[in-house]
């Protein structure tokens, strides 16, 4: 996965540190059957991620930014069937289509794409943020956004070890490439190697 440095990233100077890896980290709740167990989603990188807009030139809240979340190693699956799946719904979707975010205040944030359903995030500490996905104006579902890869690539002492508790040996899957029939065939669960190199190259 990339891994999200002050090169490959600018908040403008905004205090929001979203450098390194993040992990999906789901409690003993889960919600939405099986998309925590089955490790639909594991982790994510922030690499990339720009100021797009803001309310006035001085940066004042709220100030908008995006981050390039679809395309190759910035959003980590599992090799389960539900990680599968959730990699084939994905495959052929527009990567240049970016996750959007509105800074509220040092502490809170909205991302875009949750509709009727809102999606926001609250600073717990350094290294946590509490996602939740509101309905009908109440906290329905909940996660924790937790570091556990640092900027330099070293792991969090704390938060990698639980990761590597939780995944028991499940592997870790991701894009490598940013071209549909490539990611299609990579998820697919027939997709070797060989098989891939051939689709990818063309005739």
């Amino acid at each position: 996965m990339q891994i999200g440095t002050e090169d490959n990233m600018d908040l403008g100077g905004l205090p929001q540190d979203f450098k390194g890896i993040w992990w999906i980290r789901w409690g003993d709740l889960q919600p939405i059957p099986l998309y925590s167990s089955m490790y639909s989603e594991v982790l994510v990188s922030m690499a990339g991620m720009r100021i797009t807009g803001n309310s006035s030139s001085s940066l004042a809240y709220p100030v908008a930014a995006s981050a390039p979340a679809r395309r190759a190693g910035h959003w980590a699956y599992s090799n389960t069937l539900i990680g599968r799946i959730a990699m084939i719904s994905i495959a052929k979707k527009d990567i240049d289509v970016p996750m959007n975010f509105e800074f509220r205040n040092d502490t809170n944030m909205f991302i875009e794409g949750g509709g009727d359903t809102p999606w926001t995030m609250d600073k717990i500490d350094d290294d946590q943020w509490l996602r939740t996905i509101m309905v009908n104006g109440e906290p329905s579902v909940q996660y924790t956004f937790t570091r556990v890869v640092m900027a330099d690539g070293t792991a969090h002492p704390e938060y990698f070890p639980a990761l590597a508790r939780q995944m028991q040996g499940t592997e870790i899957r991701v894009f490598n490439s940013d071209t549909g029939i490539c990611r299609a065939c990579g998820a697919s669960f027939f997709g070797t190697c060989s098989h891939c190199s051939s689709e990818c190259s063309g005739p």
